[in-house]
């Protein structure tokens, strides 16, 4: 049985897919947490002077600033410029069908280069609250949105293939 699953890609989603991507990369994650752990430190001793020393300089409100601001605004920020960058390409708005079956997947659309992945090449699924997210490598994945099934059984088709390929589905507490 073959599924085909058809939508429109919309700017938003493919800037919250690339941000999701980016941050399972193990690299980027641990980079991520070590930076968090630092800038929460900095921030902790950065009040603990206020509070203790009760003196205050520029470089210490630039420095708590620029801590919060890495913990709290990295995400939008990120956000902001892959979508202002997914913007410009044009890479947005085009019909996309992704055809499911034994052999593999293969997706084409309007502008687009057809591709096709082997269920040999994908190692693991993440499955989101609004759809799939498929790592074709280490520098690209497939965006496959809920709403482009046809019918809500073919999802767990698509699952059923992912478990007969022994491909891990990790479910993810998420909206893209």
């Amino acid at each position: 049985m073959t599924i085909k699953i058809q939508y429109q890609t919309t700017p938003e989603h493919l800037a919250s897919a690339s941000l999701f991507f980016l941050e399972k990369k193990p690299l980027v994650n641990l980079s991520s947490i070590l930076f968090n752990i630092l800038a929460v430190l900095l921030s902790l001793m950065i009040i603990l002077k206020i509070f203790l020393i009760k003196n205050i300089a520029v470089l210490d409100l630039a420095g708590f600033f620029f801590c919060m601001l890495w913990v709290f605004g990295r995400r939008p920020l990120t956000h902001k410029l892959l979508l202002k960058r997914i913007l410009s390409q044009g890479v947005f708005q085009k019909m996309l069908t992704i055809l499911v079956s034994k052999n593999g997947l293969v997706w084409q659309g309007e502008g687009l280069k057809q591709g096709n992945l082997s269920w040999q090449d994908l190692k693991m699924v993440y499955k989101l609250s609004n759809g799939y997210l498929l790592p074709t490598n280490a520098a690209r994945f497939l965006w496959v949105p809920f709403e482009g099934f046809i019918e809500p059984a073919e999802t767990n088709q698509f699952e059923q293939y992912c478990r007969e390929m022994n491909i891990k589905v990790k479910n993810i507490n998420r909206r893209i």
